[in-house]
């Protein structure tokens, strides 16, 4: 029995790629989503207008500010993780785990690890189906 691949993330994405001196805010935008079988569709709807301006903040910031230890465990716990199942998953200890989440210098590719983060397959949100 075949299973419906379900939506792991959503973000912003340009239906075209801006020209030189082209504002982000000039663009138009989509919403790319990446899927459980491990590929992604293009949505041609617009993303939700302060994720968008989130983004593009990102984007245009002159210097990388890590996310909070606060943000990083609402995210875990919309997605369904706990420490311990990320340390299973990641194959490294809980405080390892911990040390990351509350290290306000880390590395900006940790955020992106944590935002990539899928629904835990324990996880009952409903969001994941």
């Amino acid at each position: 029995m075949e299973t419906k691949p379900r939506v792991i993330n959503r973000q912003p994405y340009w239906e075209e790629p801006p020209q030189p001196g082209q504002r982000l805010r000039d663009l138009k935008w989509v919403t790319v989503e990446f899927l459980s079988d491990k590929t992604f569709r293009i949505v041609a709807e617009a993303p939700d207008s302060e994720e968008l301006e989130s983004f593009i903040r990102a984007m245009e910031a002159d210097s990388y500010e890590c996310m909070t230890p606060e943000m990083i465990r609402a995210l875990m716990k919309e997605r369904g993780w706990t420490n311990r199942a990320l340390a299973v998953r990641w194959k490294r200890s809980e405080t390892w785990i911990s040390k990351i989440i509350n290290d306000s210098r880390r590395d900006p590719y940790w955020d992106d690890a944590f935002n990539g983060l899928p629904f835990s397959l324990t996880s009952t949100d409903k969001r994941r189906n």
